[in-house]
């Protein structure tokens, strides 16, 4: 065989790859595109934040009354700024949360080539782009601030340390719990460092401080109502711990090849302990993000469990080549090489799927449309200044 001939395998593969990673990328627009508009209530809350800031009413809920209620800040302003520029702010966010379910497919496979593990990183991707949970929180800002979160990792995976820490405030900024993000990537580069960072601390800082100002003067704390009384609704509802539980049990019933993946989870996390890859970090980040909330008590809610998919899904993967390593050792099973990846990602996907087309809402659901009616009738028969107490304000309050 001359040269050649032996390159031309390397050039197949290469261009298998590009084809993989596009389809990846082309899966969350499939998939989210046909999710109808913004089901869920409480994305709503902060849609309206961002509707009475582009109408000239403030950043409030209430016309006059500097109440912070929405946890996604960065988002509202956003919004709000999208509005003012002439978007529908459901359909706006919409667009933005499948934008944001993209950016983390690439992210995750960028994370695998910049850490040497090519084949982690794009069979993460395809689980990541094959997700139900991402599809399940479109509409919301999660999915943007995931992006933020693990594109502030990938930047001090690759040496761009400042930019990760600025990224990370502003994955902070969007939500508050993604200070955990600057909290890992402290200790790691004190871990790998030896020396605190403190130029980096200072640049998060500063990115940070004009939300804080603005809110400790406008709200008199710069931490949303919301976080106290979910903080408070955890110790007495279903908490972050057993909502965790039945989420998986729930996934497990509905298509028992998630036993398969949880297995595969496993002896990748198995292997990376055994050989500390640099992606790492998002593992960390997972534990850390886990453990607060359990300490915290939070009450469950499925976006909650979304920061949780990338380190799955890179746990899977790295069990995926470990397994089709060790087959390709048997002699009766060596003959399939290089298909075990692909053979034991198609398993790994028949769940996945499975449960993404169960997730698919192709009309609005049915409480969604009595929020709206609800929401008509108190528009014609209330005076303006009337209030009503509810316990779901999000659609009713922005209609």
């Amino acid at each position: 065989m001359n040269h050649q001939d032996e390159t031309k395998p390397t050039q197949l593969q290469h261009w298998l790859y590009r084809a993989a990673l596009i389809a990846c990328l082309l899966a969350p627009f499939a998939f989210g595109l046909m999710q109808t508009t913004a089901h869920l209530d409480d994305a709503y809350i902060t849609y309206r934040y961002a509707r009475n800031l582009a109408t000239g009413q403030g950043f409030v809920y209430n016309p006059g009354e500097a109440v912070l209620g929405t946890t996604a800040a960065l988002y509202g302003l956003l919004l709000g700024l999208l509005r003012l520029l002439g978007a529908d702010i459901p359909q706006a966010s919409h667009l933005l949360s499948i934008i944001g379910w993209a950016a983390c497919v690439v992210l995750v496979e960028r994370i695998g080539q910049a850490t040497r593990e090519r084949a982690v990183g794009l069979l993460a991707a395809t689980l990541v782009a094959t997700s139900p949970l991402f599809l399940q929180v479109i509409g919301m800002e999660t999915n943007l601030m995931l992006a933020l979160a693990l594109g502030a990792m990938y930047l001090y995976l690759t040496g761009h340390i400042r930019a990760a820490f600025v990224v990370t405030a502003l994955a902070t900024w969007m939500r508050p719990d993604c200070a955990l993000v600057a909290l890992v990537l402290g200790l790691a580069y004190v871990w790998e460092r030896r020396a605190l960072p403190w130029r980096e601390g200072l640049l998060f800082v500063a990115t940070l401080l004009p939300w804080l100002v603005f809110a400790q003067l406008t709200f008199g704390s710069f931490l949303p109502n919301s976080f106290f009384a979910k903080f408070g609704q955890g110790r007495d509802s279903y908490a972050f711990g057993p909502g965790l539980i039945r989420m998986a049990s729930g996934m497990s019933s509905a298509n028992h090849l998630y036993w398969l993946v949880g297995l595969l989870g496993l002896i990748g996390l198995v292997e990376i302990v055994r050989r500390r890859p640099r992606w790492l970090i998002i593992i960390v980040w997972a534990g850390v993000y886990t453990a607060s909330y359990l300490l915290m008590a939070v009450p469950y809610f499925h976006w909650y469990y979304l920061p949780l998919c990338p380190a799955v899904a890179l746990l899977t993967a790295a069990g995926i080549v470990a397994v089709a390593r060790w087959l390709n050792r048997l002699g009766s099973l060596a003959r399939f090489n290089r298909a075990w990846p692909a053979i034991l990602l198609g398993l790994a996907l028949i769940p996945q799927f499975h449960v993404l087309r169960t997730s698919l809402t192709l009309d609005s659901p049915p409480y969604n449309r009595g929020y709206t009616a609800i929401a008509d009738w108190l528009k014609a028969n209330t005076a303006p200044d009337a209030s009503a107490a509810m316990i779901e304000i999000g659609i009713i309050g922005y209609y």
